[in-house]
């Protein structure tokens, strides 16, 4: 993963040259999670250089590793809740219009909420 991150960030032509580091900053008996530091001239560059190495590394992973990446699906559970309406706060002598706000009102199964 560092040879394919070096390699990634020296062909990408935002990379300033000063930071190429990755990382393994956590693990667990199913999961490692690794940071990939890298550095760019300004914020924006910064943004895109960082955009840029997650879906390239991601890329190859899929490709190379396929079995490195998470297998755990959730159900969609947007498709079963159920569209809830709740006016907008106006101020005096608007209109009161109502827009759909399940994703405020409806809890998610098994939340801490729900």
């Amino acid at each position: 993963m560092r040879e394919q991150l070096t390699a990634i960030v020296t062909a990408n032509p935002l990379w300033d040259g000063r930071a190429l580091v990755l990382q393994v900053v956590d693990s667990s008996a199913t999961a490692m999670m690794v940071r990939a530091l890298v550095s760019a001239a300004d914020g924006r560059s910064a943004w895109d250089l960082r955009c840029d190495v997650r879906e390239a590394l991601l890329g190859w992973l899929a490709a190379a590793h396929p079995g490195a990446l998470p297998q755990l699906r959730t159900a969609d559970v947007t498709a079963r809740a159920e569209p809830v309406t709740q006016p907008i706060a106006r101020r005096a002598g608007d209109a009161g219009d109502e827009v759909p706000a399940r994703h405020l009102a409806t809890p998610l199964p098994d939340s801490p909420a729900g």
